[in-house]
């Protein structure tokens, strides 16, 4: 009903019902479709845990399909996006999830985003192995990407994307969108010869590589081409380059064709490269010499090249099956050598069209053809292999790993052995505990670098690895982990290996990391990963560290400047006290400093002011929305109009608000006090006010205590008696009582009044004149012990707050704490005063407000005049002259006192004035 009539104000409950795990699927479901359809951009960021993390109940992604088209691309960043895709749990289940993929998701991507997404497609496996909603968001992917290539930033992606696609043996773009593509290719060649100028230094290998561009599935480079691939001969500084260009040239050459004949013998003159890619037709070689040799050798290996490539359609000229290959290799492992089984990893790679090792840097072996086609007898000889290659080879595993991490060269049995230990953690993980630790000593560099991604549900296997490794040979997982953080650190921005190590932190290794994290050769956002885990850790030296970072001024050279902006998000975000101590005062004396400092930190996290909100007081919090306000203002801020992305700016803009917005929801006092505080700064922020209701709304919500059962039916039974729970209410019970007091004075039988005049005689005469505020406080507290006994109110006279200072009255109601076993008490200061008293119109402010409750830990407060002018009054008394000044109307002096009582209550403060009227009648 919400979603059909469009009513926005249920919005915030709709994303709350679709956020618990308490609700029916088949609810949450369409609360969510509710949110996507009806929903502002604030309530749908609050269904990114639906598309950023795994729902287990969400059996159909049909939760995560809506989540992703809420906040996509508006609050998801293309790398938060790639990193939340998962295969779909039905793969055959075309719902939200399957839309999303297939349709919705390329269509937002532009410049950047389209990057991420090319570097995504280019990572994808085989049309064939991949879900089709992978396949279909890859197609959509790639066709955006074609569309937009003539940007330079897409232009390098989409080259990668397209030669992955064809080294794969698939269409650079199938699916629907295959024809439409196609038809581009012919239509458009100067896009099309751009792709191949892209994807030509891309490519090494003289001898092999031009085939993927001649005899891919939809053909980039056709005869036609060959004039145009002769002037980019000519411009081609590189060796290899221009080897690459001659052999492409040579396999689109067309020997009948005059034009291309022409072409050759002229540019052979000026081109070594083209010259002896020619050289069968232009020069004339003697049979069994070297050059003769050298051709009959490209001609083997041209005709290899295509048998493969006609072997990968006919599986029947393939050679012997992959599973005899398996046999054979196990028999080798079992009987022969173990070092076999290495060789055996790559066998099971294959599937029987296989023309290649597909899946070299794959870790989990149970997830390869040849271990899910083969059975359990075939299963368990492989894991046993696996057990006694571990045991049994020793690779000289810290120098493979220094070539993978320097120039990515993979050694196999290195490898190898970490799909070993993996695939007995799974399948056996007895039997990898029984590893002797020389084992471990020998495989943990491995554990540490094998390239595998982090952060996603799949990671817990490595962990465990890398947790073993730890403990059983510490020297080496640290030493290894060190090259890890420098490799990572030249190639990026961010260090990832210490994911793996999540469950290792000990004091050994937040100390070696510590040290680390000091490389001068570290890169700021890479010493800030660190520092991240560091704090996050609670190692002994990290805070200090990333204090001495942050000076007093901030540094001006930039590389110091970067560790300092670093240092102090990572501070704000992880450390105890929120660096605030520190941070504070560099980004209050430098806005520019700040500024990076904020930015950073609401660009890059999900919610910056709950992550650092959790360590700041409410009077800190105010600080920093101040300073927000002031940076970022509500009338300022970038045109973001068509840009398609949330700018650093805007993402500044939505911490400011939601750091009120957290600061309301703590619901104290103190909250509160803050809020005001704000409102009375920027008094052009109107909402403010309604931000202050909230919070005082909250903090009474979360200090109320219900009443017991009882004393409902106790109030019920006697009309006089209150329950007190808050100082107001307590307020309100002793007027009440005063009010009953004057009642007594002036209508009792007899009237009590008289009791608080002096009587004098004077011949047959009597003359009256008022009882000093003593004798008045004295009366009041009596009557307050008597009318409220059995209420639980304990009056106390003459109670000390302050060295010097005694209140007239002090009052405490003790009350039960909501947990029944507690007790808490409230407090009130009644200050008295005749109304003849010099100081009448400003004492409520000058003593009770100000000496007795401000900063006393008792906030409320009733300030109650005697009123005695009557004619009875003795004339001529020095009293009777001063009261005069308090005028001649009891109701006129209530407003008055009234009025004043309102301004003072303002903050913490709350105020109450009361005239007593004890006249004589």
């Amino acid at each position: 009903m919400a979603e059909a009539c469009g009513v926005r104000s249920v919005q915030h409950e709709l994303a709350q019902v679709a956020l618990d795990a308490s609700e029916p699927l088949s609810i949450r479901k369409q609360a969510a479709s509710a949110v996507c359809l009806i929903a502002d951009d604030q309530t749908k960021l609050k269904l990114k845990p639906l598309a950023t993390a795994d729902v287990p109940e969400d059996h159909d992604d049909e939760l995560k399909g809506l989540a992703l088209s809420a906040v996509w691309p508006q609050h998801l960043t293309a790398d938060e996006l790639f990193a939340a895709l998962t295969p779909p749990k039905k793969e055959t289940f075309f719902g939200t999830y399957y839309r999303f993929l297939s349709a919705a998701l390329a269509r937002h991507l532009e410049g950047n985003q389209l990057v991420a997404g090319l570097n995504w497609a280019e990572r994808q496996t085989m049309r064939s192995k991949l879900p089709d909603a992978f396949a279909a968001a890859m197609d959509a992917i790639m066709m955006r990407g074609w569309q937009q290539v003539n940007e330079p930033n897409v232009l390098p992606a989409f080259a990668r994307a397209a030669l992955s696609r064809v080294r794969h043996h698939d269409d650079i773009v199938g699916g629907i969108s295959a024809t439409p593509f196609s038809e581009a290719l012919a239509q458009e060649p100067e896009k099309r010869r751009l792709l191949v100028s892209a994807i030509i230094p891309l490519l090494s290998d003289p001898l092999r590589d031009p085939f993927w561009l001649i005899y891919s599935g939809k053909r980039l480079v056709g005869k036609d081409d060959l004039p145009w691939l002769i002037d980019v001969l000519k411009t081609t500084d590189s060796e290899t380059g221009q080897q690459i260009l001659a052999q492409i040239i040579r396999m689109i050459f067309d020997i009948a064709d005059p034009l291309h004949q022409e072409a050759i013998f002229v540019e052979s003159q000026n081109n070594e490269a083209l010259a002896n890619a020619f050289a069968w037709l232009l020069v004339p070689i003697q049979l069994g010499s070297p050059e003769a040799d050298g051709a009959k050798e490209l001609h083997e290996a041209e005709v290899s090249l295509a048998s493969l490539m006609q072997r990968s359609a006919d599986p029947q000229q393939a050679g012997p099956a992959p599973h005899e290959r398996v046999e054979g290799l196990l028999r080798e492992c079992e009987s022969v050598d173990s070092a076999a089984w290495w060789r055996l990893n790559l066998v099971l790679m294959l599937e029987a069209r296989s023309v290649h090792y597909a899946g070299e840097l794959e870790s989990d072996l149970t997830a390869l053809p040849g271990w899910v086609q083969a059975d359990d007898q075939t299963r368990g000889r492989i894991v046993k292999a696996a057990r006694r290659y571990v045991a049994e080879q020793a690779p000289n595993t810290v120098d493979d790993v220094r070539r993978w991490l320097d120039q990515h060269v993979l050694c196999r049995p290195t490898f190898a052995g970490y799909r070993a230990l993996l695939l007995l953690l799974q399948t056996d993980p007895e039997q990898l505990a029984a590893l002797p630790q020389a084992a471990w000593k020998t495989w943990a560099p491995i554990i540490i670098a094998y390239p595998v991604p982090m952060g996603t549900a799949d990671d817990e296997p490595h962990k465990k690895l890398a947790q073993a490794a730890y403990s059983h040979a510490p020297d080496e997982v640290i030493e290894t982990l060190m090259l890890t953080i420098d490799k990572e650190n030249d190639e990026g921005e961010h260090i990832f290996v210490i994911r793996k190590l999540e469950d290792c932190w000990d004091a050994r290794l937040g100390s070696a990391l510590l040290v680390k994290a000091k490389d001068a050769q570290l890169k700021p956002r890479c010493m800030g990963s660190l520092l991240h885990d560091l704090l996050l850790h609670g190692v002994e030296g990290a805070t200090t560290f990333a204090q001495s970072l942050v000076p007093l001024p901030p540094p001006t050279s930039p590389e110091e400047r970067s560790r300092a902006v670093v240092a102090a998000r990572e501070l704000m975000c992880n450390a105890e006290d929120g660096g605030w101590p520190v941070v504070w005062p560099v980004i209050v004396q430098d806005a520019d400093f700040g500024r990076e400092v904020i930015t950073g930190i609401a660009h890059t996290l999900d919610s910056p002011a709950a992550t650092i909100g959790r360590w700041l007081s409410e009077e800190q919090l105010a600080d920093l929305y101040v300073w927000l306000v002031n940076q970022y203002p509500y009338e300022e801020g970038p045109d973001a109009s068509g840009v398609g992305f949330v700018t650093p700016w805007q993402s500044a803009a939505e911490l400011r608000d939601s750091v009120l917005t957290h600061l309301k929801q703590r619901g104290t006092d103190q909250a509160c006090e803050a809020i005001r505080r704000v409102a009375a700064q920027f008094p052009e922020l109107h909402w403010l006010k309604w931000a202050l209701l909230d919070a005082q709304a909250l903090a009474r919500r979360n200090t109320w205590s219900p009443p017991h059962p009882s004393h409902i039916l106790r109030m019920a039974a006697d009309r006089n008696t209150r329950l007190v729970q808050t100082g107001e209410q307590l307020l309100n019970l002793l007027a009440e009582s005063i009010r009953r007091l004057e009642k007594e004075l002036q209508e009792g039988e007899p009237p009590a009044a008289i009791h608080l005049w002096n009587e004098t005689s004077v011949g047959y005469a009597k003359e009256y004149t008022p009882k000093d505020e003593d004798r008045l406080s004295d009366y009041i507290k009596r009557h307050l012990a008597a009318d409220l006994n059995q209420r639980g109110i304990a009056v106390d006279r003459e109670v000390q707050i302050m060295r010097g200072d005694k209140t007239d009255i002090h009052v405490t109601a003790v009350v039960r704490q909501p947990d029944g076993n507690s007790y808490d008490s409230i407090k009130a200061i009644i200050e008295t005063k005749g109304c003849w008293h010099a100081e009448l119109h400003n004492a409520m402010e000058t003593q009770l407000a100000q000496r007795y409750l401000k900063d006393s830990g008792c906030p409320h407060g009733l300030y109650v005049v005697g009123w005695f002018n009557c004619d009875r009054w003795q004339e001529g008394t020095a009293r009777r002259q001063a009261a005069a000044r308090a005028g001649t109307d009891i109701q006129q002096l209530q407003g008055k006192l009234d009025a004043q009582a309102a301004e003072l209550s303002q903050g913490s403060l709350t105020v109450r004035a009361l005239v007593l009227n004890a006249a004589l009648s």
